[in-house]
């Protein structure tokens, strides 16, 4: 696994503190999409392909499953925007 890699899994498994789950979840989410904001668009696309093709044997993938549906799919949005951002500003005159 790459350094982002690890990063997302370390992020998703770390235990989660006392306290709400819904602030924490709010953090863990908001730093994931920071962290999704950093990435090459190929880096990107990759990430976003491995979540979409489910594997269990996957550790980004079970890690990334720990999430409520609704983060995964904003943060699958975020993976989208970033690729489809960095694209564009490369097809610019």
């Amino acid at each position: 696994m790459t350094e982002v890699e690890d990063s997302v899994v370390r992020l998703l498994t770390e235990p989660m503190p006392a306290g709400s789950h819904k602030e924490t979840g709010d953090a863990r989410e908001q730093k994931l999409a920071a962290l999704f904001m950093t990435l090459s668009a190929v880096d990107a696309l990759q990430i976003e392909r491995r979540l979409q093709k489910d594997l269990s044997s996957d550790p980004l993938v079970v890690a990334f499953r720990r999430l409520v549906i609704e983060r995964r799919e904003r943060l699958r949005d975020v993976l989208t925007h970033r690729r489809k951002m960095l694209s564009a500003l490369k097809l610019k005159p």
